[in-house]
């Protein structure tokens, strides 16, 4: 290998197949594409489950909410909360609207 690594975003060592090069959203957007039906997430003491396709429509919902109060790229959000389903949905909802920030990559917001 001769690339200058201090130019790369990241550098791949483990095998024939590289990395993929996209943002958790995309990545969560395709699999709700092909997956819609299948189970996403589980909640035992909420005793709740979500289809990806119902994850989706729940995680978008904090998402708008983050946006209405312009929030967007460069902002800071600072959340609290026990391990539960909101949580996972605004963690979520945060990738939405921010994209995924990598060192020598620009934020992705779809």
């Amino acid at each position: 290998m001769t690339a200058n690594y201090r130019q790369c975003s990241y550098v791949h060592r483990g095998g024939e197949t590289p990395l993929l090069g996209s943002t958790i959203w995309s990545f969560f957007e395709h699999t709700v594409k092909t997956c819609p039906q299948a189970e996403a997430l589980v909640s035992i003491p909420q005793d709740r489950r979500f289809t990806y396709a119902g994850f989706h429509q729940e995680a978008t919902k904090p998402a708008k909410g983050l946006m209405a109060l312009n929030v967007g790229r460069g902002d800071r959000i600072g959340i609290r909360s026990t391990n539960n389903l909101e949580w996972v949905f605004l963690q979520t909802a945060k990738a939405l609207i921010m994209g995924t920030r990598s060192k020598g990559r620009r934020a992705w917001i779809p």
